[in-house]
């Protein structure tokens, strides 16, 4: 389809990003003081003075003269906004932006008057404060027709981030992945049947072995949009494992510059390891599945296509009858922090196979390594999941089932407790027979797919009737 085409390339031209994190390290997140207003009438404040003004309950819409669109486009965004404003502090109880007790919150349309905020061409939009520590959205003239309601939920959600944080923001890259993430979560959660900034996959999915909090502030990069891609991972979580308001309390207690050390005790509280749930997720990015995986899979395939240079969703391809022992994968691809890696074997000519694995017990810079690994077997529109039992780093695993007309891929996450920047982890791995030990000496017997799925357990999932 011509739009998925669009998203898959769009970072080429006209990306339709969010440059919120762009001001967070230039601006100041200080409240400021004010004296809230009861009435339940709220205050209009301007410190532009742009020519045009509407509202609504919650909002103030400025736009200059030179805005292209017409009075209706500009009543749109306030249906949406207050669409936004319903759900995400109506039915699901986060706090309001700052001071939007007393005042209205400012949106204005960017490019469009002299005295009013620019907006670079490259962005939909950004959430900030103005001069006086008040916070305001500032949108790009094309928002009305260009995926406008994702693009007004994603950044209305910046503003909620930051006056439910417990912490404020700060330069520190940490954390600026989390909230790009989120926020593409968040437009899933208003409107579950759009795909969204999350067509922005392509650069998280060819990229699968950067640390999950990558982030770079080069808006022109194709890696520009792996943050968007990562909301993926808090899709996976909410749809699967936990239920929503998991993100919200991510806000309120954990820091944002080491978020995934708060999931992990937040999943610890409920019986789940973050680290082997997120082998699970790893494993599902292996064929996209999920309910909108024909989209994602559109998309990403797309891209490789066009960007051949840039795809790394695999890091090893090979057919037949696999290895000849064990191999090490290539240098310039191996894993960072949560970072995995999909090695693929196409049309393999054995029923049977053995996926052998053994990993580095540190990283490149020292950090002791943990490992986890996955069997993924395709078979038309089904999908077998086979978790390799690890350890010591090291462990194989067999499965029956495969033809010709299938695949089988072994996915394989690293991390090690502490976020360490750049480091990589090593390993090797061996497709066919058995490496570690025979299947009598340690148990492995060989697995059938054609169980139901059942999170944790080797699974068979039937994609679509």
């Amino acid at each position: 389809m011509v739009w998925l085409l669009a998203l898959s390339i769009g970072w080429a031209d006209r990306n339709p990003t969010c440059g919120t994190v762009a001001h967070l390290s230039r601006e100041t997140f200080v409240p400021p003081v004010y004296t809230p207003r009861p009435s339940a009438d709220k205050q209009l404040r301007d410190i532009y003075g742009m020519e045009n003004t509407m509202t609504s309950v919650n909002f103030a819409v400025h736009y200059g003269n030179d805005y292209p669109h017409n009075t209706e486009d500009v009543e749109a965004i306030l249906l949406y906004l207050e669409e936004s404003w319903d759900f995400f502090v109506g039915e699901r109880d986060y706090l309001p932006p700052h001071s939007t007790d007393t005042y209205l919150l400012n949106v204005y349309i960017g490019n469009t008057a002299v005295n009013g905020p620019d907006i670079p061409d490259n962005v939909a939009g950004y959430f900030t404060n103005d001069s006086q520590g008040f916070p305001m959205l500032v949108l790009d003239t094309s928002i009305a027709a260009y995926h406008g309601k994702l693009t007004i939920a994603h950044e209305f959600f910046h503003a909620l981030q930051m006056s439910n944080a417990s912490l404020e923001p700060t330069s520190n890259l940490a954390g600026r992945w989390y909230l790009e993430a989120t926020a593409v979560w968040a437009e899933g959660e208003i409107y579950p049947n759009e795909i969204g900034t999350i067509g922005q996959i392509a650069s998280f999915a060819l990229n699968p072995h950067f640390s999950i909090n990558y982030f770079t502030t080069q808006a022109g990069s194709f890696t520009f949009g792996y943050p968007y891609g990562a909301g993926i991972l808090f899709r996976y979580l909410t749809d699967y494992w936990v239920d929503h308001t998991f993100v919200k309390r991510s806000f309120e207690q954990g820091d944002l510059g080491n978020i995934i050390n708060w999931w992990r005790n937040a999943l610890a509280e409920e019986g789940l390891e973050f680290s082997a749930v997120y082998s699970e997720f790893a494993a599902r990015n292996a064929f996209w599945d999920y309910d909108v995986a024909d989209d994602l899979a559109q998309i990403v395939a797309m891209t490789a296509v066009s960007f051949p240079e840039y795809d790394n969703h695999l890091a090893v391809s090979i057919d037949g009858k696999g290895t000849d022992g064990w191999v090490s994968p290539p240098e310039e691809t191996l894993p960072q922090w949560y970072g995995y890696n999909h090695i693929r074997i196409n049309n393999p000519s054995d029923f049977s196979l053995y996926f052998s694995f053994e990993g580095d017990a540190v990283g490149s810079k020292g950090s002791p390594a943990k490992w986890g690994a996955y069997i993924v077997m395709q078979q038309g529109q089904g999908y077998a999941y086979k978790e390799i039992p690890l350890v010591d780093n090291k462990g194989e695993a067999g499965m029956e089932g495969f033809s010709t007309i299938g695949s089988g891929t072994m996915s394989i996450v690293a991390w090690s407790d502490e976020y360490v920047e750049g480091e990589t982890f090593g390993y090797q791995y061996s497709i066919g027979a058995p490496q570690l030990r025979s299947e009598r000496e340690c148990g492995c017997t060989l697995s059938r797919g054609f169980l139901l799925l059942f999170p944790g357990l080797l699974v068979y999932r039937r994609v679509r009737a």
